[in-house]
């Protein structure tokens, strides 16, 4: 693949983290279905750390990504690139785990516990993680057609 090709893809990437920080990406919904709070992707990623200390996983995946990144530019570690998109990837789908991926539709009256959900900065968010990971894979694919015979 072209180097301006895989570039867009990097470009990509970035601009859907950066977008996804502006956007709201959690939001918690009371039994009556009013909102009760909603969080930005900024406001996700700069107090998501706290979510280490119960065991989830998925602010982990900011970090991974940014690693990914320095690994793809690097240009010599395609397999640790790989490696890193890969758990980063794993990470973020752990977000399921505590937020539904859409609200639920059931009436007010068969709602028993606040709802929480994903929001689109969330949505931009794994799909900036999921980009990288192709990403490495392409490289991941040229390096190795390249040492192949």
């Amino acid at each position: 693949m072209k180097d301006a090709a895989k570039h867009c893809l990097l470009a990509l990437a970035l601009c859907m983290y950066a977008i996804s920080c502006f956007c709201p990406a959690l939001e918690s919904v009371d039994p009556d279905g009013l909102v009760e709070e909603t969080y930005d992707g900024w406001e996700a990623l700069f107090v998501g750390w706290i979510t280490l200390l119960i065991p989830s996983p998925f602010w982990l995946a900011n970090p991974l990504f940014f690693s990914a990144i320095c690994f793809l530019q690097s240009r010599e570690h395609p397999v640790a690139a790989h490696r890193t998109a890969v758990v980063a990837v794993f990470c973020a789908l752990w977000i399921f785990r505590f937020y539904a991926p859409f609200p639920t539709n059931l009436p007010v009256s068969a709602r028993t516990d606040f709802e929480e959900y994903i929001r689109v900065g969330a949505w931009l968010w794994l799909a900036s993680i999921l980009t990288i990971w192709i990403r490495t894979v392409i490289d991941l694919w040229e390096s190795r057609s390249r040492h192949s015979p």
